[in-house]
C-alpha cells in the first residue's frame, strides 16, 4: 500500500484513492495505522479509516474497514509501467523510471558526417563544423569513418572544425548503463583548454551520446578514427574505377561502329534495289512501244561514234565535196568549148 499522498485523485482505478498514513512494521509485528482518502480538489485526507498491517516477512496482510464514501478504494502497489521510451531496474516499472537512450524514440542520428573523423583535416575551402548549432540531446552516430567518439587527444584543425572536442576516458560496457564523461576542447595553448559534460550509453551494437550545445564557435565533437573515403572525382586514372570506365567507353565506341556499319549495309541494299527497279521499269516501257518506235528508240540509243571515226568521216566528206566541185568546173569548161565550136 502506498505511504505517500496520491495527489489529485483519479488514481488506482477510482476517484478518491486511499493511501496509508504511517509506516510499515518490522517482520512479525502488527501496526495500527490510518488510511486516508485523497481527491481531485487536492485534499490528501478528506476521510480516514483505522486499519491494521502485519509484516509476515515475504508479504504483508491488512485488516481493512468498509469505506463509507462513494468511489473510494484502497490502493495497493506503486509499480506502474514506465512511459514509452523509459526504462528502470524494476523491469520497466516504477520506481526508478528514466529515459532509455537506446530506444530510437529518444535519440537522433548523425549520418555520414565523415568530416568528424580524427583523420580529416580542415581545408581552406571547408566550412568548419559548429556544434553551437547542435541542440542538446541524445545522438547516435552512423558513419563509415567510425561511430564512437574519439577518446584520444586531437590537435586543432581536425575533425572538420577549428577546435575539436575529444572524450576523456573509455567507452563504457553494456552493464555500465549510462555514464558521465568529460570532453576536452583542443586549442592554441593546450589539448584541453576547456571541458564539457556529456553522457554515454553502450547499447550493445551501438553507442548513444548525450551532447551539450556548445557555447563557442567553430568547435565540434570528434567521431571516428578511420580514413576518410576518397571522392570519385579525385581517383587516379590507373585506379580500378578508371579501368572499368575505359572498358565501358571502348564498348560504347564499338557499339556505335557496329550500328553505323549495319546502317551503311541497309542503305546500300536500298540503293541497289532502287537502281534495279528503275532498269526494270525502263525495259518494260520499251517492250510496250510499237516496232517502229522500238527501232527508232534503238537507233537513238546507239552509242555516238568514237573520236577517230568522227575525224575520218569529216575527211571523207571534205574529199567528196572537193571532187564534186572540181567535177562541176570541168563540166562547165566542156560546155563552153562545145558552144564555141558550134
Amino acid at each position: 500500500m502506498p505511504t505517500e499522498c496520491i495527489q489529485g485523485g483519479f488514481r488506482c482505478g477510482t476517484t478518491s484513492p486511499l493511501w496509508m498514513n504511517g509506516s510499515y512494521p518490522s517482520v512479525g509485528e502488527l501496526s495500527n495505522v490510518t488510511a486516508c482518502a485523497s481527491n481531485y480538489n487536492g485534499g490528501c485526507c478528506i476521510s480516514s479509516y483505522d486499519i491494521q498491517v502485519k509484516n509476515c516477512g515475504d508479504y504483508y496482510v491488512y485488516n481493512l474497514k468498509h469505506t463509507k464514501g462513494c468511489y473510494e478504494a484502497y490502493c495497493f502497489g506503486t509499480e506502474t509501467k514506465c512511459l514509452k521510451g523509459e526504462t528502470s531496474d524494476n523491469g520497466g516499472f516504477t520506481p526508478g523510471c528514466e529515459v532509455d537512450p537506446c530506444q530510437s524514440v529518444n535519440y537522433k542520428v548523425l549520418r555520414m558526417e565523415v568530416k568528424r573523423s580524427a583523420n580529416y583535416s580542415l581545408n581552406e575551402d571547408d566550412t568548419a563544423i559548429e556544434d553551437s548549432r547542435l541542440r542538446t540531446g541524445w545522438y547516435r552516430i552512423d558513419s563509415v569513418t567510425g561511430n564512437d567518439i574519439v577518446n584520444q587527444s586531437v590537435s586543432m584543425m581536425r575533425c572538420g572544425t577549428l577546435y575539436p572536442l575529444w572524450m576523456q576516458g573509455n567507452i563504457p560496457d553494456v552493464g555500465d548503463k549510462t555514464v558521465d564523461r568529460k570532453v576536452c576542447k583542443s586549442g592554441l595553448s593546450s589539448m584541453c583548454e576547456a571541458k564539457y559534460d556529456i553522457k554515454v550509453r553502450n547499447c550493445g551494437n551501438f553507442r548513444t551520446y548525450f551532447l551539450q550545445q556548445l557555447n563557442v564557435d567553430k568547435s565540434g565533437y570528434c567521431f571516428g578514427t578511420l580514413p576518410v573515403p576518397v571522392p570519385p572525382s579525385t581517383l587516379k586514372p590507373n585506379s580500378s574505377t578508371g579501368k572499368d570506365d575505359g572498358k565501358r567507353s571502348d564498348s560504347s565506341i564499338w557499339a556505335v561502329v557496329g550500328y553505323l556499319a549495319v546502317l551503311s549495309v541497309i542503305l546500300l541494299v536500298i540503293v541497289v534495289l532502287q537502281i534495279f527497279k528503275k532498269n526494270t521499269r525502263q525495259d518494260r516501257s520499251v517492250d510496250s512501244l510499237p516496232e517502229k518506235t522500238k527501232i527508232k528508240y534503238a537507233v537513238n540509243q546507239t552509242a555516238p561514234p568514237a573520236y577517230e571515226e568522227t575525224i575520218q568521216n569529216e575527211k571523207n566528206s571534205y574529199i567528196y565535196n572537193e571532187r564534186m566541185n572540181n567535177h562541176g568546173q570541168f563540166d562547165s569548161i566542156c560546155w563552153w568549148i562545145s558552144t564555141e565550136h558550134n
